[in-house]
Order: structure tokens, then C-alpha cells, then sequence
């Protein structure tokens, strides 16, 4: 495939897809491991954030890691470790394996989140870059939804486990299909740094280096918001309007899909060269609106889900604009592993902190906390964002295919 080309970009946005489903996979299967292991409700919550631990562990490993193998080999062996977790998914027996196998199964997450935006960063220019990067930005309700559609085929029946099968066999297909993806030039040309002292050094690179740092941490305040939301919208809507568990989630999950529509709106705007200080700006002010308004009491159930789309389609866009934003922070483009896995890191605290502050104040009761924290959230953020960032517009041309 060639560098750059849509092929290339669909398959590395692929490997997104198919990481973001080993979290949703596991969701409808929730009753058959009950069933099978005795697993209850608060063991099975735990299986989730197992998954997250390796990125907010080893984020910065993971970085230096994908800068010295090169990423399309990185996809290619975090494929290969996503195959030997579903291998032994259908053979795990109790609660504790299954903890160590989900931990394992995180290192694909960490592996393909850091691996694939760095390849597609080393691999496009211009107005393409910004199309791939605004397309990637998708890759959680996309994820999301292809685990929740795997799973559904097998969830219920004696055949249950073969959804481990067919997730295993559609990464066994992306491994394939990554060998023919392109090496970015950079790391064929990148001589070999020897020497214990340097790769510490480049391990820790993204830390350095204060634009990446900065427009890391604006992406994780916007992930925490959109965690934080996404945690205490289902009981909010049980609470306010009287719906099951059951069907709050998979409203909350159905409506996720609409911040693909907030991505492709972002890399309109980036694309035709507006100012991207001015859309985060107007995303922001928005934002602040819906939040404020989202958890408003007495808000009709038809207006509220206006209102939660219109939140989905922001947050949309502020991650897209913000990953759009990433190649032009970097002071090289071999960087692109560490800075990646610097917003896996980041990212991936976000989603272990996030839960249980937003918890906290749904059980305090108070609307107004959560309208101040989206406010002060957007305000952070914007802060954050570096110089280079904001003062970016796309000049560069398009490759041909």
C-alpha cells in the first residue's frame, strides 16, 4: 500500500476499531461468565479497568517502544497479542486468569493506540494528515460499537465463547493485512541510537517537550469530561425519566455515534484552512452550554436527548480538532511514537480518575458541580492548548493515492 494512500489509512483506522472492541466485547457477555465462573457484577467492573492500566502505566514505554521497532511492526505484534488473549479468553476457567489475560490484553490497547496515530502521522501530509488524524480521533464510538455487535451474534447461547473466536480471527486478518502497510520514511532512515543512557532518554522524549505535554493534557481534560458524562449519564436517565439500566446504556451507547458527525465537521473546518483557535473557542462556548444544560432538573426527556446529542457531537469535534492538531506540536516527525504514547497515558489516567470524581458528586445531587466542572474543564483546556496549535492551518497538498 502506499504511504499516505486511503487504503493504508483504513486499515491502520481498522486496528483502532477492532482495540477499541476488546473493551465492549466483554459488555453482553457479562451474563454467560456469571453463569460459567460465578462472576458477579463488581468482579466484572473490574475486567475494565484492567484493560486501561497498561497505557496509564507504560504509556511512555510504549512510545519509546513503537519509535525503536517502527509502528507498523508494533501493529502487527499488537495483533498478534490480541489473538493470544482471545485464545486464552475461551479457555479461562476463573476470575483470576481472566484478570491476568485482560491486564495482557491492555498491551494491545496501549500497542495499537500509540502505533497506529504515529503511523499515520509519519505517513500523510497536509490535508490528508488532517483527514486521518480527524478519522482516527472515531476510533472509541466506532470500537465501541463493532465489540457490542461481535459479541451480540454469540451473547446468551451455548456458543458464547466463540465470540473471542471471531474478534481473533479479525485481528489475525489485520495482522496480515499490516504487512503491507507502509514504513514510515523517517524510521527507515533513523540510525541506531545505542547506549542504555539515550534510549531513557528517548523513552521520557514526549516529556520534554512542552507543546506535546500541553496539548496532551487539553485531550485528556476533554477525555475526563467525556468519561465523566458517559458515567453518570445512564443512572442520571433512570433517575429523571424512569428508564431500565439497560436501555439508558444502550441509548447512551446508540448516541455515541454521533460524535463521528462532530469529527468530520472538525476536519472540514481544519481542512479548508479556518483558524483552529477559533473552532476550539466556539466548541468550548457550546460545550459549556450542553453540559450546563444537560443535567438542568426538569428538562423534558426528548429535549435532554437533544441535548446529549449535541454534547456527542462537540466532544466530537474538540477530539478531533486536538489529534489534528498533533503533528504540528512535534519538533520531529520520529517523535511521533513518544508524543502518541504520552495521549495514551494521559488519556488512560483520565479514564481511571474520571469515574469515580463524577460519581461522586451524582451522589451529592447537585447539578450545579457538574455545570461547573464542565465549564472550568472547557476554560482549562483552552489554556493548555500550545501556541503552534492554535495558530495552525493546514497548507500543505494532498497525496495521490
Amino acid at each position: 500500500m502506499r504511504a499516505g494512500s486511503w487504503p493504508s489509512i483504513v486499515v491502520i483506522y481498522a486496528f483502532g476499531i477492532m482495540a477499541g472492541g476488546c473493551f465492549s466485547s466483554f459488555l453482553p457477555l457479562a451474563g454467560d461468565f456469571g453463569r460459567a465462573l460465578g462472576i458477579g457484577h463488581e468482579s466484572f467492573a473490574l475486567l475494565f479497568s484492567l484493560l486501561a492500566l497498561p497505557a496509564a502505566l507504560l504509556g511512555a514505554v510504549g512510545g519509546a517502544a513503537v519509535d525503536a521497532v517502527g509502528p507498523r511492526r508494533a501493529l502487527i505484534f499488537s495483533a498478534l497479542i490480541a489473538i493470544a488473549a482471545d485464545a486464552a479468553d475461551w479457555f479461562a476457567t476463573s476470575l483470576t486468569v481472566l484478570d491476568i489475560i485482560r491486564f495482557f490484553e491492555g498491551l494491545t490497547m496501549l500497542g495499537v493506540f500509540t502505533a497506529a496515530p504515529a503511523l499515520l502521522m509519519a505517513t500523510t501530509t497536509g490535508r490528508r494528515q488532517i483527514a486521518a488524524m480527524t478519522l482516527w480521533s472515531t476510533y472509541a464510538p466506532t470500537g465501541f460499537s463493532s465489540g457490542l455487535a461481535i459479541a451480540a451474534i454469540f451473547a446468551g447461547t451455548p456458543a458464547w465463547r466463540w465470540t473471542f473466536v471471531l474478534h481473533g480471527a479479525l485481528f489475525a486478518l489485520l495482522a496480515v493485512l499490516g504487512l503491507w502497510l507502509p514504513d514510515p520514511p523517517a524510521s527507515r532512515a533513523r540510525p541506531a541510537q545505542p547506549g542504555s543512557r539515550i534510549r531513557l532518554k528517548e523513552m521520557f522524549s514526549a516529556f520534554t517537550e512542552m507543546p506535546p505535554v500541553r496539548l496532551a493534557l487539553t485531550f485528556g481534560v476533554a477525555t475526563a469530561l467525556g468519561i465523566g458524562v458517559a458515567t453518570v449519564m445512564p443512572s442520571w436517565l433512570v433517575h429523571s425519566y424512569g428508564l431500565s439500566i439497560g436501555k439508558a446504556s444502550n441509548l447512551l451507547a446508540l448516541a455515541n455515534i454521533v460524535m463521528i458527525a462532530g469529527a468530520y465537521f472538525a476536519d472540514v473546518w481544519i481542512g479548508r484552512g479556518q483558524s483552529a483557535n477559533l473552532l476550539f473557542v466556539g466548541l468550548g462556548l457550546a460545550g459549556s452550554i450542553a453540559g450546563t444544560v444537560l443535567f438542568l432538573p426538569g428538562l423534558t426527556f426528548s429535549a435532554n436527548l437533544a441535548t446529549l446529542c449535541s454534547w456527542l457531537l462537540i466532544t466530537g469535534a474538540v477530539n478531533a480538532c486536538v489529534l489534528a492538531l498533533l503533528p504540528a506540536v512535534l519538533s520531529s516527525p520520529e517523535r511521533g511514537g513518544a508524543a502518541a504514547g504520552l495521549f495514551a497515558q494521559v488519556s488512560s489516567l483520565a479514564a481511571l480518575l474520571a469515574p469515580p470524581l463524577w460519581l461522586g458528586l451524582y451522589d451529592r445531587g447537585g447539578w450545579t458541580a457538574f455545570a461547573a466542572l464542565i465549564v472550568c474543564g472547557w476554560i482549562v483546556s483552552y489554556l493548555l492548548i500550545p501556541g503552534v496549535a492554535r495558530r495552525f492551518r493546514v497548507r500543505a497538498t494532498v497525496p495521490a493515492d
